[in-house]
């Protein structure tokens, strides 16, 4: 047998092929080699560039590494890519974009000057921690730029909101009014009228009620504009974890998506509780469950929201917050119901999805999932917990046991470290632990929660390998992580929390076509430059979806 029957079928030739790089794989023994082979939407081969060249015909395309790096396509295994979507049609509120309320009101400002009285004004991702003054914006300070509009600004980890009068008097939010069951109507504390600010779901839910909701058309204008930023950073699979929570025409507009605008993006669908019971997947409706779908379009977990954010003072902790004598954040859902809705969706085969933040929350979780799985045992759930922040070491352990799968966010230490170090002193070295997940022999996917923080995978290994904020401050400098490890972390890790790791997430022969040529090697520069990183061409299924313009194969 010749050498080119060794290396390659008879008959098959490579579409596409890359030479004289770093091709990182990612695969069980972190191989590091010079090139690939691609074709049909699918990897032929990595391997060293005489072995590529076997697989090259007249008309492959070939692209010049030229010492570059080509990864996997990277997986955020967390965010709201519809939210992200529609926020870039409202107001920019975070930080850099804004440094004080001023900043904020003068956009508000702005707008009001060309949107019709009476309409809505929405702004996102304001962080009180980032502003001059260290305070949220009041209704007071609202109406004085826009008294003839309902005003609502999000905040950066869309656990709170603060909204204008015009818009309190619209939900009919009032002195007397009574916070609702898992959230807050902060009042002032010597008149005892809303402030404008409300907490957690529950209580943004008063507001959200009596706005418009989305059309189909506006959601898949959301979907189409988010996913192109999404290419641009090298992500071409996201896990979607916020799908229905009002709307199950999320899900409508999705298939649309795909269908007629033939969006280059895989997305793995989280679905809210709303759209879970709405739809009668609680009740077990045709069968369908956890990966129903196509490698394009697939139905992933069941989501529900257990707790809320550091930032806010909400995530519920078992100890007060730094310099409060009472103020542990809360539980948006008694244990008793998590547990039921655990149960009904476990028993109908679906993966789970548990938002928790604080060690309480967590603690929370986790027993559920203790308790559930010992009366129903189910092999292989990969049951999740979304953020898995405030982890001690016993949670972590108790989490292996139960085999239940976090999806953290390193970006959050960047962008939101000090604030986490203010509310949380010394307990911030329990925050978001890579390391001890990964000793453990968890597989914790990356993520961003875009629009919660930027969402560039670059970033968010910089951030998990250097622990550092925007200002440089280290938090938890124990639960750093190797570069590979923070590379897995946002590819293969992200393959294993949908279920599809023999699918993608590593460049392995028979895999998904899915790959990023990057401007430099991450595994090898010093870390402060990994977050500089530019990604130049991103492929999905074998196809070129973005190329930067200072690239040149």
């Amino acid at each position: 047998m010749n050498r080119e029957n060794r290396l390659r079928p008879k008959g098959l030739f490579a579409d596409m092929v890359f030479l004289n790089g770093k091709v990182i794989t990612v695969d069980s023994g972190n191989t590091v080699t010079e090139g690939l082979a691609i074709a049909g939407g699918r990897i032929l081969k990595a391997g060293r560039n005489e072995e590529i060249r076997e697989w090259v015909r007249p008309n492959t395309k070939r692209v010049d590494l030229a010492g570059r790096a080509l990864v996997p396509g990277f997986i955020d295994a967390h965010c709201h890519l519809i939210v992200y979507g529609l926020n870039l049609q409202q107001i920019d509120c975070s930080y850099p974009s804004v440094r004080s309320i001023r900043d904020i009101l003068e956009k508000v400002r702005e707008k009001a000057t060309m949107t019709p009285e009476g309409e809505w004004i929405q702004g996102w991702g304001y962080d009180e921690f980032c502003l001059q003054e260290n305070r949220y914006p009041t209704r007071s300070e609202l109406d004085r730029v826009a008294p003839n509009h309902l005003v609502v600004l999000t905040r950066t980890c869309i656990h709170a909101c603060v909204a204008n009068s015009l818009a309190l008097h619209k939900a009919n939010i009032r002195k007397e009014t009574p916070n609702p069951s898992g959230g807050e109507i902060v009042r002032d504390p010597s008149t005892g009228e809303p402030t404008g600010l409300l907490r957690e779901m529950p209580g943004m839910e008063l507001i959200e009620s009596v706005m418009p909701m989305p059309d189909t058309q506006r959601l898949r204008k959301a979907i189409k504009k988010a996913s192109e930023t999404f290419i641009r950073e090298g992500i071409t699979s996201v896990h979607d974890a916020g799908v229905g929570a009002k709307n199950p025409a999320d899900i409508k507009a999705y298939q649309e998506a795909f269908d007629e605008d033939r969006i280059p993006l895989r997305v793995y669908l989280t679905i809210r509780e709303y759209t879970y019971t709405k739809l009668g997947f609680a009740e077990g409706g045709l069968g369908i469950h956890t990966g129903f779908g196509n490698d394009w379009l697939k139905l992933g977990p069941v989501k529900v929201i257990l707790d809320g954010s550091i930032g806010a003072r909400t995530a519920a902790i078992k100890v007060p917050y730094e310099g409060e004598e009472c103020e542990r954040g809360f539980l948006i859902i008694p244990p008793e119901d998590l547990y039921k809705k655990l149960e009904k969706a476990h028993r109908n085969g679906f993966q789970f999805s548990i938002h928790a933040i604080g060690d309480e929350a967590l603690d929370t979780a986790i027993t559920c999932y203790e308790s559930v799985l010992k009366k129903f045992p189910r092999g292989d759930h990969r049951h999740r917990i979304e953020h898995f922040s405030c982890a001690t070491p016993d949670l972590v352990e108790r989490a292996k046991k139960a085999g239940v799968l976090p999806v953290v966010q390193p970006t959050f230490i960047h962008r939101l470290g000090e604030s986490y170090q203010k509310n949380l002193g010394d307990r911030v070295k329990h925050v978001i632990p890579c390391k001890s997940l990964i000793q453990s022999g968890m597989n914790p996917a990356g993520s961003s929660d875009r629009p919660v923080v930027p969402g560039s995978p670059l970033l968010g290994i910089y951030s998990a390998v250097t622990r550092k904020t925007e200002n440089g401050q280290v938090i938890a400098p124990a639960e750093r992580v190797s570069p590979m490890q923070a590379l897995r972390m946002f590819t293969l890790n992200g393959a294993y929390a949908s279920f599809e790791e023999g699918l993608k997430g590593s460049l392995e022969q028979g895999k998904l076509a899915d790959l990023v040529v990057l401007s430099q090697d991450p595994l090898t520069i010093p870390p402060e430059e990994i977050k500089d990183v530019q990604v130049e061409m991103t492929v999905v299924d074998g196809n070129v979806v973005y190329t930067s313009k200072t690239f040149r194969a």
